[in-house]
């Protein structure tokens, strides 16, 4: 069911430190929010069937090496057929799953678990068409917060458009731009107060969160968003078993 999912906040950021067998320098097309553009390897290609490229990520919040725990892997616009995930234990890589045959070029993983590690490592055997140099669009690792039971009752989406500019010292106009950002109203009904109460939690929890609308129709569409107005939690009727009336405006950041 194409029902929406929130996550946390993606554990992979300008913060972290990355090592790659090939492809350095272009680490910030991991984590970048623009799945358009790409992290590729370099003289890495599966022609010959067993040609591993890795990539290793210290998860870190701030300076600090921080345990991280995590039940979704997403790559995005990505080409990789074989691949490995592995995290570090202290002493050695401990494998997490092994994928031997993707054909989506977005991927949406649930571990059978949650995993909780300081490091991990992506190792890539193979691509989608072979010969080609291994490509990601965007990495994400983060944990589920919550799944919606249902189909949204009213699902807007749009677009804000924003003018801004860049000037020097002087004031002098050196370029001008338009600035995008991604903005949702929702609305569900007949819930019942555990699905109230969970929303709940985030509204008052979370400052930032990962927004998947239409998790199988468009899979790559992913917003680092955040609550803007209220959360409204009326009643759906009069009588008050019949549910509450949901509904939210999310913002991206």
């Amino acid at each position: 069911m194409d029902y929406p999912i929130i996550y946390d906040k993606t554990y992979i950021t300008e913060n972290c430190e990355f090592a790659f067998s090939s492809g350095s320098g272009l680490e910030e097309k991991l984590y970048d929010r623009n799945p358009d553009t790409q992290w590729l390897s370099s003289g890495e290609t599966d022609e010959d069937g067993d040609y591993s490229t890795y990539i290793e990520i210290s998860l870190k919040e701030g300076t600090s090496e921080t345990n991280r725990t995590f039940d979704y892997l997403i790559l995005l616009n990505t080409n990789i057929k074989a691949y490995r995930l592995k995290g570090w234990g202290g002493s050695m890589w401990s494998t997490i799953f092994t994928e031997t045959n993707n054909s989506s070029t977005n991927i949406i993983y649930q571990l059978v678990a949650p995993y909780t590690f300081q490091r991990i490592r992506i190792e890539i055997d193979k691509t989608i068409s072979a010969g080609q140099e291994k490509k990601i669009g965007e990495l994400i690792l983060t944990q589920k917060l919550y799944t919606f039971t249902d189909y949204l009752s009213s699902y807007k989406p749009y677009w804000a458009v924003k003018e801004d500019n860049d000037r020097d010292s002087n004031y002098k106009l050196n370029s001008w731009y338009l600035q995008k950002k991604y903005i949702c109203e929702w609305s569900m009904e007949f819930q019942n107060s555990s699905q109230r109460d969970s929303l709940i939690d985030i509204f008052k929890d979370k400052n930032k969160f990962l927004w998947q609308p239409e998790p199988e129709a468009v899979p790559q569409d992913i917003f680092l968003c955040r609550w803007i107005q209220n959360f409204d939690r009326s009643y759906t009727r009069l009588m008050k078993t019949v549910g509450y009336n949901l509904s939210g405006r999310f913002e991206e950041i």
